[in-house]
């Protein structure tokens, strides 16, 4: 999993445009996502 850090707003716009991307300022909520067997993206944006 490649995590992203975007410079600007724009930046984030285009990373989570690019495709299989997800939105991230902290992970706890996708760390339960993910223990319950559900499927990771293949990019974080990490805005946090």
């Amino acid at each position: 999993m490649q995590v992203l850090r975007p410079a600007s707003i724009a930046d984030a716009l285009a990373m989570l445009a690019g495709g299989d991307a997800r939105l991230v300022a902290g992970g706890t909520a996708l760390q339960l996502e993910w223990a319950k067997g559900l499927p990771k993206p293949r990019s974080l944006v990490d805005i946090g």
